[in-house]
């Protein structure tokens, strides 16, 4: 099984409730790092957060987890960044955020510490690519995965409230959608990349080069679609009754990732990819279900039963 390397914002999510608001362990590297580990995968999270009563919730839940937390630094002088929540009738959720900057952001790696972590697969999130140190030890980390042959995974995950210049962050975006091998995107994320509406085919055939990139766009309640070279692949979406969304694209992440994990050669053969498509889905739809976004990520015996 390949191991799988997180890097990104590390965050507290702060959930309504009805007479105030609950901290949850959050972040989309953090989200995937779990759904990994709890399917048993191989995932080793890279981050930083505060030396303050919400860093230590964080790294309590990992090491409650049973995840290795070797790679999770604490920083003195700057705060846990936090994301307020808010849910709409559907759970659908918008956010506001506490973090310019914050913690996560001056993580800082150097070359000799990344050639001593061994992995096959680094996965990263556009949140953690503003001009900080945390953008620098992502590259870093890019720029070794690509010097040895290793899965690049990218999820666009645009959030552009936190975006000073709106035009550079969808070039810088484009940018490191050439570097990744793996790119997941929802449909609203490509037809906004894309900038004028056409077949989901064409935006995809030109924003993509699928001779080397698997591509995955996820479109909510209509379903998933794969493009990789010449085949498509498409999951429709498991009905549940949604309580909160948050999260539900980082579980499905995970879950394909893990998938992925298990391949020898993920992209020499594609017989995998179906069942990697419906047992992420699935995890995306379980993760709907309840508040917050580590709640309902599944355990693989609850797969194992589902499939």
């Amino acid at each position: 099984m390949k191991k799988i390397v997180t890097i990104g914002e590390y965050l507290i999510d702060m959930m309504p409730t009805l007479d105030g608001y609950q901290p949850k362990p959050g972040g989309a590297p953090m989200n995937v790092a779990v759904a990994i580990h709890r399917l048993n995968g191989h995932v080793l999270p890279i981050a930083q957060v505060g030396n303050d009563l919400f860093g230590q919730m964080l790294k309590d839940t990992l090491v409650q987890e049973g995840i290795d937390i070797s790679s999770i630094s604490m920083d003195d002088h700057h705060k846990t960044s936090l994301a307020f929540v808010s849910l709409d009738a559907h759970g659908e959720r918008q956010f506001m955020f506490y973090r310019d900057p914050s913690a996560d952001q001056f993580l800082t790696l150097n070359k000799k510490t990344i050639e001593n972590i061994a992995y096959d697969i680094i996965h990263f999130g556009s949140v953690g690519l503003a001009e900080f140190p945390l953008k620098l030890s992502t590259d870093l980390l890019i720029e070794d995965a690509i010097k040895n042959n290793k899965i690049i995974s990218f999820d666009v995950n645009i959030r552009l409230m936190l975006v000073h210049d709106e035009a550079q962050h969808k070039k810088t975006i484009k940018t490191y959608i050439k570097k990744s091998t793996l790119v997941k995107c929802s449909y609203e994320e490509i037809v906004y990349l894309f900038g004028e509406v056409k077949s989901l085919n064409e935006m995809v055939s030109s924003l993509f080069q699928l001779e080397n990139q698997m591509v995955i766009v996820t479109n909510g309640e209509k379903g998933v679609h794969v493009f990789y070279r010449e085949d498509v692949f498409y999951q429709k979406a498991f009905q549940v009754e949604v309580v909160d969304t948050t999260g539900a694209g980082d579980a499905f992440m995970g879950a394909f990732l893990w998938s992925l994990s298990k391949e020898d050669h993920p992209f020499l053969k594609t017989d995998w990819i179906p069942k990697a498509l419906e047992i992420a889905s699935y995890v995306g739809a379980l993760t709907v279900t309840k508040k917050g976004a580590m709640e309902a990520l599944p355990y693989l015996k609850e797969i194992l039963i589902k499939n």
